[in-house]
Formats: C-alpha cells, sequence, structure tokens
C-alpha cells in the first residue's frame, strides 16, 4: 500500500513525503517526517504534522492496488 502526505498550502497542495508501510496515521495524530535532518524542515520551520483527512483511494481497474492520501498541516510554536 502506497501512502502519500499531501500539505495544504494557501492556494494548491504539495506532496512532502510517501511511505510504503502498512500503518496509516489517523485524524489528529502527529506524524513526524524523517530522517531528523528532513532536507525540507526549514521550509516548513518542523518535522512534525497534523493529520487533518485521510482518504483511501481504491482502483477498480487494477488489481490489488490501494493508496492512501494523508492531508496534514505543520504543527509549529506560536512566537510570543
Amino acid at each position: 500500500m502506497n501512502i502519500e502526505f499531501i500539505v495544504e498550502l494557501e492556494n494548491s497542495e504539495e506532496s512532502i513525503g510517501t511511505s510504503t508501510k502498512n500503518y496509516v496515521p489517523r485524524i489528529g495524530e502527529t506524524i513526524w517526517m524523517l530522517p531528523y535532518n528532513w532536507e525540507r524542515k526549514n521550509e516548513f520551520g518542523t518535522r512534525a504534522f497534523l493529520v487533518e483527512n485521510v482518504c483511501h483511494h481504491i482502483s477498480t481497474e487494477l488489481e490489488n492496488y490501494d493508496s492512501i492520501v494523508v492531508y496534514v498541516s505543520p504543527i509549529v510554536a506560536e512566537s510570543e
């Protein structure tokens, strides 16, 4: 099963990573992008993302193929 992580931006959506693990995160869970020095950490200000929505797509045309799309938002500390 392919899992793709999408972050929703102001006017678009952008894929920030994929995984082939069997575990699918749930809405409200926090996921961490790995490795620790994830190349896009500076762009988003964090490696931690909150799961906003999970979509399961099942293909009727391809045998034994399905995919998961996980919509996330960055978790960043608020500045005072």
